[in-house]
């Protein structure tokens, strides 16, 4: 049974997730129709997973109370939410399993326009309409239109003074860069900021690697587990501190 203090941490879930998902739409209208269809999205197995978890409290109530009527509709019930439990994980593990190159928040460099982003989001194909694959002209991509196609907040360095609402772009595979271990992107490219206002409703903040950390929410959005990069400790200090752990007191 859920005391106060977990149902209360259970809706700041809820309600932290329900903002991802707000912000997450938001992108998806600006950037235009047609995306996120095919996208890997574990929202419907945590939403299935909490359905469950009521019903299951629902019966056990209505067994203790003696209320067996009640009792075998909610079972029935929960039967129907166990099969839709299933199907959403079969269907998120389909769409997670194609292989890609980048990760949430992964800091990339479009490959022809120069600007910078950071990855927010993918689908495992181009999800735009034929209008938009042809403006992009996605036809002409080495691997077309079924390769990763990637949601990016972009940088505000980068942005037009005419646009007038943050940018975020859709980009095929091929057409990002990203330095490669073991290279990182300070080493390559310099401590430079990123600024966007979606940053820090999506992201806890930067790595050692120059890459952001995606907030548990929208890393269990793409069923992505979190990786921390920390920075290489200094050995000389470590030598300094050898030495004087061994001195005499």
């Amino acid at each position: 049974m859920l005391n106060m203090d977990d149902f209360d941490t259970a809706q700041e879930i809820r309600k932290r997730r329900k903002q991802i998902d707000e912000i997450v739409a938001e992108q998806l209208e600006a950037k235009g129709p047609g995306c996120g269809t095919r996208s890997a999205n574990q929202t419907a197995v945590a939403d299935v997973a909490s359905e469950g978890l009521r019903l299951r409290s629902e019966l056990q109530r209505a067994i203790d109370e003696e209320r067996y009527a009640d009792a075998a509709e909610v079972r029935d019930r929960l039967k129907v939410v166990q099969g839709q439990s299933e199907e959403a994980q079969s269907e998120a593990e389909n769409a997670t399993s194609s292989a890609r190159k980048y990760e949430l928040g992964q800091r990339v460099k479009h490959a022809k326009l120069g600007y910078d982003g950071v990855v927010c989001g993918w689908d495992n194909a181009c999800c735009e309409g034929e209008d938009w694959q042809k403006a992009a002209g996605v036809a002409d991509l080495q691997k077309g239109c079924e390769q990763t196609f990637y949601h990016l907040l972009v940088d505000a360095k980068d942005w037009e003074a005419s646009w007038q609402r943050p940018p975020v772009a859709y980009v095929a595979e091929e057409l990002l860069d990203a330095p490669q271990d073991p290279e990182t992107w300070p080493e390559v490219y310099g401590y430079d900021s990123f600024d966007h206002v979606y940053l820090y409703s999506l992201f806890l903040g930067q790595d050692a690697r120059g890459n952001m950390l995606p907030v548990r929410q929208l890393r269990d959005r793409y069923s992505q587990q979190r990786q921390d990069v920390y920075p290489k400790e200094d050995d000389s200090n470590d030598d300094d501190d050898d030495a004087d752990k061994s001195s005499p007191d």
